[in-house]
């Protein structure tokens, strides 16, 4: 009897175990240097000795790492390739705030798509391109991220040869765009691995940083005539501890994806799930889990070097 209550348990332990304690992978490239000091070190996630069980996630493919370092703290099928969405409009943000002045004012072409969610530009409407970037961010709109690629010079080709050239300069691998928005087209692809690498680097930009985090906006068209209230299509913000953004997504073909950037204790993690069936929940489950499981501890620097 003692011993076949041991054997369940043990059976137990090691499913969860198998969850929990997935395999791990290289580290995500260091994004921002590692500031200089006397004793040169790096503060790491260091996983506790116990651990408190968790569900299972539904999720094709998820991944958290560690802000600061890159560190993967848990992956699951993190290289393959699926349908990101609109965690694409990510990389049309950043090719629009790496290249462009976005106080610049631009007038809103006509024959703008306005396929699912969108913040309903008007032809003719004029605006500054922080202000689509905002809309883009905040409301997920699908028709503000097709005027950013029409606008950009050399229009929307060289704007989706641009979002590629910068997935290869990230050492994004495994992503292939093919419009500016994240709906469905085939071979537009990236992983959770891809998706953690740019918004790792998205979120050091302070304007894009401010974008993914508000729960409600206003744009007005520079005239007063044409108002925009907008709502985030994240609902972890403002409802789970320590979110601070980064992007939905949704489409039939893709499921629900998210890409979520939080903070506690002065620590940040990044997670991100494809085709899920409850990106929010899965999201939380991942996040609580993290931070009951681990502690950060610093550890030289040579050492952490000599691991990668």
């Amino acid at each position: 009897m003692v011993m076949s209550l041991m054997m369940s348990i043990f059976h137990l332990f090691f499913s969860v175990h198998q969850f929990l304690y997935a395999p791990t992978f290289p580290s995500l490239p260091l994004l921002h240097p590692i500031p200089v000091s006397a004793t040169q070190t790096i503060t790491l996630p260091v996983q506790r000795l116990t651990a408190p069980s968790s569900q299972q996630l539904n999720a094709e493919s998820f991944m958290v790492v560690d802000q600061n370092s890159g560190e993967t703290i848990v992956a699951h099928n993190p290289d393959e390739e699926l349908f990101p969405a609109s965690t694409t409009k990510i990389m049309t943000a950043m090719v629009v705030l790496d290249s462009e002045n976005i106080d610049t004012v631009v007038t809103i072409p006509p024959g703008v798509p306005e396929d699912g969610s969108v913040m309903k530009l008007v032809p003719g409407e004029q605006l500054t391109i922080r202000q689509l970037l905002e809309g883009m961010l905040v409301h997920s709109s699908n028709d503000a991220a097709e005027a950013l690629a029409r606008l950009y010079p050399g229009g929307r080709n060289a704007f989706i040869q641009a979002m590629n050239d910068k997935a290869r300069s990230l050492s994004m691998f495994h992503t292939v765009y093919k419009n500016p928005s994240g709906l469905i087209d085939d071979g537009h692809v990236t992983t959770v691995r891809d998706l953690l690498i740019l918004s790792r680097y998205a979120m050091l930009n302070p304007t894009f940083a401010s974008f993914v985090k508000e729960q409600f906006t206003t744009i007005t068209s520079l005239d007063g005539k044409v108002v925009h209230k907008l709502e985030t299509t994240n609902e972890l913000l403002g409802k789970v501890e320590g979110v601070e953004g980064v992007k939905t997504g949704w489409t039939q073909e893709a499921g629900e994806c998210l890409v979520t950037q939080v903070t506690r204790g002065g620590h940040t993690i990044l997670t991100a799930v494809l085709k899920s069936t409850d990106r929010f929940g899965e999201s939380t489950t991942l996040i609580n889990w993290v931070f009951d499981t681990y502690r950060w501890k610093s550890q030289p620097l040579s050492s952490w070097e000599q691991g990668l």
